[in-house]
């Protein structure tokens, strides 16, 4: 069954990002410093519950995230 046969058009748009520029915001580095210290790069203790230890790495996640852009952008600015 293809969408026409529903009454329903679909249409695709190509989206096009400029290779070089970064859609992310700055990231500064007491926001970087202050995040490390409150969600260390540690292993949750066991005596947490299976939900509290994804959702402590989960957080640690994101300041990896936010650790590798930051390099990244540093990088850039470099050049």
């Amino acid at each position: 069954m293809q969408s026409e046969d529903l009454g329903v058009k679909v249409t695709t748009k190509r989206v096009v990002d400029a290779p070089t520029e970064s859609k992310f915001p700055a990231v500064p580095k007491p926001l970087l410093e202050r995040l490390d210290e409150l969600f260390p790069d540690e292993c949750p203790s066991l005596d947490l519950g299976d939900r509290q230890i994804w959702y402590a790495v989960g957080q640690r996640s994101v300041v990896a995230l936010l650790i590798a852009e930051y390099e990244q952008q540093t990088r850039e600015s470099q050049t």
